[in-house]
């Protein structure tokens, strides 16, 4: 009995380690900012019903993603805290010293934000209605504009 909950707990702690790593970012070093949002949709391929050739473009546009935001990515690195915490606390708990940093750092967070954007709605464009709209119930969604608080973001 104690060796079948065993194996149940860490079968349970395998599948769940992924969809936490990609709720968080996707792994350590780039937070919320290392997911490729196109690559989620080649990744879902299946589920979305994404025909050979919608695949072949959606991959084309994640790959030139990647390459895009691999500087803006790369300089934020340089701004990460040593032990790879994020920039470190809440808003309200942000020393001087991490304020400044996440000022330095907030240009290329917007700079991926915006690639991302614009990868995405090229991305949209490739997919029927249905698939958009489960692509968007899908994406993870930020506060403000397209976020919880705020309307789906457009096509």
């Amino acid at each position: 009995m104690r060796r079948a909950t065993l194996i149940a707990l860490a079968a349970a702690a395998l599948i769940a380690a992924p969809a936490a790593a990609q709720r968080e970012g996707g792994g350590p070093g780039r937070g919320m900012f290392n997911r490729n949002p196109v690559a989620v949709l080649v990744d879902s391929a299946q589920v979305l019903g994404l025909d050979a050739d919608q695949v072949t473009q959606l991959r084309a546009i994640a790959q030139e993603l990647d390459a895009t935001n691999k500087t803006p990515l790369d300089s934020l690195q340089a701004y990460r805290p040593q032990g790879g915490s994020g920039m470190g606390g809440g808003m309200g708990e942000m020393s001087p010293e991490q304020r400044e940093r996440m000022e330095h750092a907030r240009p290329f967070m917007q700079q991926v934000r915006e690639n991302n954007r614009q990868a995405m709605q090229r991305a949209m464009e490739l997919l029927t209605p249905e698939q958009r709209e489960h692509a968007q119930a899908m994406m993870p969604r930020r506060r403000g504009p397209g976020g919880p608080s705020g309307p789906p973001p457009q096509p």
